[in-house]
């Protein structure tokens, strides 16, 4: 749940915030938001985002006179916490048992370890402690970056205070608020550097003057000086290693049904139901067969998004590539408990596509497709189920593909590990041999690069040199990023590039997972797969694990106790949002009035080359070609959603 404050003065979401202090017995804290801060224009259709919050659970009741302490989300090691915690710091007011929320498992920490309490927290959560006596700040969040906090610098606030919040579209809401203006400046370089899949580590954001705390983090804020570390983050160096491999599955199997039990358990402790998001990928597949494994008889709602009906009729080739519903049966089947929601993607006649953009506060690459993420978080408002069960995390922990891991595999001699891996992935890959599987992933990457540029000239082959920001739809006064994502992977140091690749991807996606409300706003998200405890394990368990049956071999092991075989096979592969065509063919003349508030912008008119998106939409195809939509589509997509972002943050009114 969204929470936000100001702290020269410090609090939460004004109106809410003071409703949920005094519900739980406190008078005077010295805790204010500016006034317009829960205003709902800004985010028009989503007032979920200031949604009140819950005494019970989210504002302890006064543990001592001077402290103030708020939680959002929830805590995973309640049984830990209470053997560890000393028991002379069990204050009789608040006695830990099963029936207690978590927030009073967050007051005895804090009671008993103060700052370093956040360490001793697993869970997804964010947590805020006020000392009103000495006008001391504490802001923390969980390692595995499921709940973000973002804060403004001293510079960019008015009178040197602080102000803080849970979402980027609310911090901005903040700033402009005590700044009096209408609008908040976009950071532009760090924007580039989004766009071309490198995300920032460092803190910095979209916005000028605003930084996030760091995944496992903490925030002090003491005599107006700011202090920001991270005492609990994973250690990349750790390694597992285990003498038999059923003892690896046996242990992710584990992690993985803990996992899941504790989202089913904090959704239910909010007192809501929890639905789950059902492809025929592995990693949702392997959670709602879980859920589903754990539930018992108890039905659980399934949603799959699938093309427009129409969308099909009109280019029958799209469900071939799109339809994810023929996929999902195996699983439905073996699981008769699961109530299936087949969704039809959607744009209803008059619905703006911008909340969405603004949910999230970061530019959307995949503007074209956000449409299909729409369709889900209107059937789980109609279902009256607020909360998700995803596996969005899935590809950096049980389903990790290592790239490097062929290449690597002959480099260090492994040639009975290598071969294995080339046999599996022929057998698993339509139109493949083993033969050309060992020269493009074994061979060819050990090439001398001047070999390699020799063959792309010779044969005009090549992948493109830089990212869709360079491309067309850019102007040259848009800044290029300082490194693309792979060409920095090109530059890691050969002897371990696979591990150092990963470490730098999951690291990247770790503060990317803020923007995780742009795909579902007005839902809460939980995704088990990227718990901390089997994150850590995945980082450890060494690279053979995950190729030695080929691609997502770990992923496959630990889930054949729980999915059927074709499920298994991973052999499906659709695409998302493939029904584009259909969708926006008709709202051209709405792209078209975009672009033209574009024009009316410097900013935006500076950094998007207008005549050349003009030209792309006045050649939109007739039908819904594919290597249009591959060559073009992308470019204006991420051109649309890069100039709707800015636009949106800093001069809405255009």
């Amino acid at each position: 749940m969204p929470v936000a404050g100001s702290a020269a003065v410090a609090g939460f979401d004004a109106a809410a915030f003071s409703h949920a202090l005094a519900a739980a017995g406190y008078a005077d804290t010295g805790l204010t938001a500016p006034s317009a801060a829960h205003r709902t224009t800004d985010l028009p259709d989503y007032p979920a985002h200031f949604a009140a919050l819950s005494a019970g659970q989210m504002v302890s009741p006064p543990p001592a006179p001077w402290l103030v302490i708020a939680l959002s989300g929830g805590l995973h090691n309640r049984e830990s916490l209470q053997r560890s915690l000393p028991a002379r710091r069990q204050p009789a007011p608040l006695p830990l048992t099963d029936a207690s929320p978590d927030i009073d498992f967050a007051v005895h920490a804090v009671l008993a370890w103060g700052d370093d309490a956040p360490a001793r927290l697993d869970g997804d959560f964010a947590l805020m402690v006020w000392n009103r006596a000495s006008r001391r700040l504490l802001l923390a969040c969980d390692p595995s970056g499921s709940r973000s906090l973002f804060y403004s610098t001293p510079e960019a606030t008015p009178g040197g205070g602080l102000l803080f919040a849970s979402t980027l579209p609310v911090i901005r809401s903040l700033l402009m608020t005590a700044r009096g203006g209408p609008s908040l400046p976009v950071d532009v370089p760090v924007v580039a550097e989004m766009l071309a899949f490198h995300w920032p580590t460092d803190g910095r954001t979209a916005f000028q003057g605003v930084r996030q705390v760091p995944p496992g983090g903490r925030l002090i804020w003491d005599g107006g000086t700011i202090r920001v570390d991270r005492p609990r983050a994973v250690d990349w160096d750790h390694r597992l290693d285990f003498r038999r491999e059923e003892d690896c599955i046996g242990a992710g199997r584990a992690l993985l049904d803990q996992a899941v039990e504790n989202s089913l358990r904090n959704a239910g402790r909010n007192g809501h139901g929890i639905a789950c998001h059902l492809t025929a990928g592995l990693d949702s597949a392997g959670v709602v067969a879980t859920a589903a494994r754990l539930r018992g008889a108890s039905p659980l709602d399934v949603l799959t998004i699938v093309p427009a009906a129409a969308a099909v009729a009109a280019a029958p080739g799209i469900a071939a590539t799109g339809d994810e519903w023929p996929g999902v049966q195996p699983v439905l089947h073996r699981y008769p408990s699961l109530r299936p929601h087949r969704i039809e993607s959607s744009i209803p006649d008059g619905v703006q596509i911008r909340p969405l953009t603004e949910s999230g506060g970061v530019p959307v690459r995949f503007w074209f497709g956000l449409h299909w993420h729409r369709s889900q978080a209107d059937t789980l408002r109609r279902l009256g189920q607020p909360e998700v069960l995803t596996g969005n995390g899935g590809n950096m922990t049980l389903s990790w593909s290592p790239d490097f891991y062929p290449e690597e595999c002959l480099r260090q001699g492994a040639l009975g590990q290598l071969w294995r891996y080339a046999s599996a992935e022929a057998r698993r890959t339509p139109g493949s041999s083993l033969w050309k599987i060992l020269r493009q992933q074994a061979v060819w990457p050990l090439l001398p690069p001047a070999l390699q540029a020799l063959w792309h000239r010779l044969t005009g082959s090549g992948r493109s040199a830089g990212p869709v920001s360079s491309g067309p739809a850019f102007s040259p006064a848009f800044p290029a990023p300082p490194v693309w994502r792979r060409n920095l992977f090109a530059a890691l140091p050969p002897a371990n590039r696979s591990r150092a690749q990963r470490r730098l991807i999951v690291e990247q996606a770790l503060w990317r997972r803020c923007t995780a409300a742009d795909f579902l706003p007005g839902t809460t998200l939980h995704d088990p797969l990227w718990s901390f405890p089997l994150l850590e394990f995945c980082m450890a368990v060494p690279d053979r694990f995950y190729g030695q049956d080929g691609k997502r071999s770990l992923a496959r092991r630990v889930l054949a106790d729980r999915l059927p075989a074709e499920t298994l096979a991973d052999a499906v592969s659709c695409t998302q949002g493939n029904d584009w065509h259909y969708h926006q063919t008709p709202r051209r003349d709405d792209i078209a009035a975009l672009l033209e508030r574009f024009s009316r912008s410097d900013t935006v008119s500076s950094l998007l080359d207008l005549p050349r998106l003009r030209a792309i939409l006045d050649d939109w195809p007739a039908t819904p070609d594919q290597r249009w939509r591959a060559k073009t589509l992308s470019a204006l997509s991420v051109a649309l959603g890069t100039g709707d972002f800015i636009l949106w943050a800093e001069n809405p009114n255009l």
